[in-house]
């Protein structure tokens, strides 16, 4: 009887630890910027220029419209984006992931600061010869 109940101890214990090595760590991992940046299509939603939305006054004065625009990241490095027309090329983190280098050692080369990349949110900003502009796109 001794033996049975020692045995019987022992499976548990098993099936305790058992249970609790299980826990699958990947849950608890935040996704990476790559993971963001890639995970679908980013479409425009407004252009601010010093904390003002200013996407009236360029959908006006420039026949711009930031909702027509659309991006898709590769995890390969490359990007599609459409307005009207597709244009494809290359893009790579730089600066700690906090700059997006679009085209890099290309006569089209452009760095971009990201301030907001979130599963649903990706803003980033643009110097247009000395006026900085912060793109606002969304998921």
């Amino acid at each position: 009887m001794k033996n049975l109940r020692l045995i019987t101890l022992l499976f548990l214990s098993f099936f305790v630890v058992t249970l609790a090595s299980c826990d699958d760590d990947d849950e608890d991992k935040d996704p990476s910027r790559t993971d963001l940046l890639t995970a679908g299509l980013w479409t425009g939603n407004s252009v601010y220029y010093q904390g003002q939305d200013v996407s009236q006054f360029l959908r006006d004065s420039a026949q711009f419209e930031i909702k027509d625009l659309t991006t898709r990241f590769d995890k390969n490095g490359e990007y599609r984006e459409t307005l009207g027309r597709t244009i494809v090329g290359t893009w790579e983190f730089a600066n700690n992931e906090q700059d997006i280098i679009f085209d890099k050692g290309t006569n089209n080369e452009l760095t971009v600061n990201v301030t907001r990349l979130t599963a649903t949110e990706f803003y980033y900003e643009q110097d247009f010869q000395g006026t900085i502009l912060e793109f606002r796109f969304l998921r």
